[in-house]
């Protein structure tokens, strides 16, 4: 943000819930673009100072009488909010050097009823509203910082509207006092808070848990960086029993469903339609739902033993939705064919900011392997190397270090990589830099990776700023979160055998060692010696 006050906090307008309704004579088309300005000043003409604007497309036109008679009230319903930032308010508009040249002056240009409102939301097909000065000057502004936001947004936006974008980009003066701006603001509810990882561990150690403090650092990044975190490892090792203490010391809720060898879809965790037509939601559905209802509290839904079947098929849905994400970690919905029970419509749930999926794993001969679909969505951190003389006595006071962390502590910045490699200094461009060179290395076997694992990695290694100085061991010595980024998304992908692959993990072990990645450095040493004695390889 630059140098002037920041602007009032808006309220955020839900898009589609109910229709954005106004009054126009234009005819509107399904699918076109419509830019909105909206929301400042109320129909008694009192202000509130604050404003909410930006571009949508077109989803449902309803057209019916109003109660005057007078004009047809058309209820617009928008989809695909491209970009919407409630970031103006009424006084940077007037002031704006092009408000000004244009004559508007004092304006009101943020009517909310009436014949005001055709100049807040205009269909971009209307060509006739270009010749209407005081009904395109806000959608010009609008424009003009939809482009300042997003490059992306605004090459596309020039492709499908040539006239108009040529008529913004030549307008001649500044059109709003970007000082008086925030294009990064996040709304309240969706922010993100630090969370001390040294208080857990401690709250954990008094419950008996023996963990290093790294481990319990890494777990709060990882979900923080994404919603998905698989916890591996030999039986007994208390990967059930993390996600259960944690949730119990932050003040968060946690369900626990334990997997059957026998589930092969989605039904078991989300619900299905019985013989009736009732809908019979599955566990989790209702656990979201939960979630949905109580934003501020964080929510975690564990999967217990979750490769005991095969977790690409009765996670699918799941792993896709979760894929679909709104900038603030709100998924798509779980089972848009869900019906309505226990008066909650389930078409309409989705996997809000505030749930996490944990996975424990045994592996053993009874469980299945992974797929790459499920390891590249999700940050698998593994429970080995058990210190059997390590005996941490419980506390009776427990209790009374328990913290509160809502639901912002648990989640990371709702902003681009390429921003926060910006805001956070070198190390987010530095992890970024390694994992170049790292994948380099893994071309080799094949074992590249793609953008998501990019952004989680880096991700991870952003957020371990935000969750305190707890990566460590317990004799105090340091582990990097590039250390254990490398180990919780790289490496559990590698598998396989051949003098390609031997040749890619040396090497591997070798760059980690000079980058001081020495935890995974010394497991790709383990792996590699397993090929050499078996002819295959594989992280678990």
């Amino acid at each position: 943000m630059g140098s002037g006050a920041r602007p009032p906090e808006p309220t955020v307008v839900e898009f589609g819930q109910p229709p954005i309704e106004f009054t126009n004579d234009a005819s509107h088309i399904v699918g076109d673009l419509m830019v909105f300005v909206m929301g400042a000043e109320s129909s008694q003409g009192s202000s509130n100072d604050r404003g909410l604007l930006g571009v949508g497309r077109i989803a449902q036109v309803d057209r019916t009488n109003d109660l005057q008679g007078a004009s047809a009230r058309v209820a617009v319903r928008l989809e695909d909010v491209l970009l919407a930032h409630p970031v103006v308010t009424t006084a940077v508009m007037r002031d704006s050097p092009f408000f000004t040249a244009s004559g508007l002056g004092e304006q009101k240009i943020f009517g909310w009823t009436g014949a005001s409102s055709a100049q807040n939301c205009v269909p971009l097909h209307d060509r006739s509203a270009s010749t209407d000065g005081a009904r395109m000057a806000p959608v010009y502004v609008t424009l003009a910082l939809m482009r300042e936001a997003s490059p992306g947004f605004w090459s596309d936006f020039e492709r499908e509207y040539p006239e108009l974008s040529q008529t913004v980009n030549a307008l001649p003066v500044p059109l709003v006092d970007s000082s008086q701006l925030d294009l990064g603001y996040v709304p309240p509810e969706y922010r993100s808070e630090p969370i001390d990882s040294t208080l857990v561990a401690e709250y954990l150690a008094a419950r008996g848990m023996t963990l290093h403090p790294w481990q319990v650092a890494a777990y709060l990044a990882a979900v923080r960086a994404k919603p998905f975190v698989i916890l591996a490892g030999i039986s007994g090792t208390g990967k059930t029993r993390v996600p259960m203490l944690v949730a119990e010391a932050t003040g968060a809720e946690v369900e626990v469903a334990s997997v059957r060898p026998d589930w092969t879809d989605s039904s078991e965790l989300l619900g299905y339609t019985n013989l009736a037509g009732d809908f019979i939601p599955g566990p989790l559905m209702r656990f979201a739902a939960s979630a949905m209802q109580a934003p501020e509290q964080q929510h975690f839904f564990v999967l217990d033993e979750m490769n005991i079947a095969r977790t690409e098929y009765y996670l699918a849905d799941v792993l896709s939705c979760m894929e679909r994400r709104d900038p603030y970690g709100n998924s798509a919905p779980l089972l848009p064919s869900a019906g309505a029970a226990d008066a909650i419509d389930y078409s309409e749930v989705v996997i809000p900011s505030n749930l996490a999926i944990i996975g424990s794993v045994n592996i053993d001969e009874s469980t299945f392997d992974f797929s790459k679909k499920v390891l590249d969505r999700a940050f698998v951190l593994e429970f080995g190397g058990v210190d059997l003389l390590a005996l941490q006595a419980q506390s009776a006071t427990a209790g009374n270090q328990r913290v509160w962390y809502g639901a912002a502590s648990w989640r990371g910045e709702p902003v681009g990589l390429a921003n926060r490699t910006d805001q956070d200094g070198p190390a987010g461009t530095e992890a970024l830099l390694a994992l170049v060179e790292l994948n380099d290395i893994l071309r080799v076997a094949r074992l590249d990776i793609g953008y998501r694992v990019r952004d989680e990695f880096v991700g991870f290694v952003l957020e371990a700023a935000h969750v305190g100085v707890g990566f460590a061991d317990r004799a105090g010595n340091a582990i990097s979160p590039l250390d254990v980024a490398v180990a919780s998304k790289l490496l559990p992908r590698i598998q396989g055998s051949g003098h390609g692959m031997r040749s890619a993990l040396e090497d591997l072990s070798t760059k980690l060692s000079d980058l001081g990645c020495h935890y995974s450095a010394a497991r790709v040493g383990a792996m590699t010696e397993r090929l050499k004695s078996d002819g295959y390889t594989s992280f678990f």
